[in-house]
């Protein structure tokens, strides 16, 4: 009995060697997956742009809806209101001030993950991307993601995960120029979304540019 006793007092409480290891990165991606994949939601988001060759910082805020699979709409009310909407296969730049609207190939433009893509179908964050735990504390997991097909836009993006529900608060990407774009997620809640919010129908007056490959 008394060495039983001495045996106990050496060995660390299971629980507590459990809480020392914390989560693997499977762990990780698939409480994210649970979360995310195949789901709508919505929050206000506050950006920051660091241009680091220039010093330049670029402050902006808004609304933005996700939908999957690859539906988004960011709506940019400060410093000045413009909005970037997908349907996951057109892209509209919209610029109310100006009176114009932009259209392009939204794969292209937002391959890799560029414009927080990956929110709006979670599910090909493992296919796509290589994801390792920078950090991991009681309260948040950060995980590094690296795409696996090169591009120069993207080369990086970190994730900020709120233990214990896996809530996505940041996402900050990196292109090859060490430029920065930092995403701060506030207010997020799940719920569907009219599918006429990821389509636009521009104003009358409003200049089309189309920028679509023949």
């Amino acid at each position: 009995k008394v060495m039983t006793f001495l045996i106990l007092m050496v060995l660390p409480p299971l629980s507590l060697s459990l809480a020392e290891k914390g989560l693997t990165i499977d762990q990780v991606l698939t409480g994210l997956e649970k979360k995310y994949a195949q789901q709508s939601f919505e929050a206000r988001f506050e950006q920051l742009t660091t241009m680091a060759a220039l010093g330049l910082e670029d402050r902006s805020s808004g609304n933005v809806w996700f939908s999957y699979p690859g539906k988004m709409r960011w709506q940019y009310l400060l410093p000045h209101h413009h909005e970037y909407i997908t349907d996951g296969k057109v892209l509209w730049f919209y610029q109310p001030l100006e009176k114009q609207v932009q259209v392009g190939d939204a794969e292209q433009a937002f391959k890799n993950g560029a414009g927080g893509t990956f929110l709006s179908d979670f599910s090909k964050v493992r296919s796509n991307f290589t994801s390792t735990i920078v950090s991991q504390t009681e309260k948040e997991i950060r995980i590094r993601m690296i795409p696996r097909q090169p591009d120069p836009s993207v080369s990086a993006i970190e994730i900020q995960v709120l233990k214990p529900k896996f809530i996505i608060r940041q996402v900050t990407t990196w292109n090859q120029q060490e430029d920065t774009t930092l995403f701060v997620f506030r207010d997020l809640h799940f719920a569907e979304s009219h599918p006429a919010m990821f389509s636009f129908n521009p104003p009358e007056g409003t200049v089309i540019i189309n920028n679509q490959q023949p």
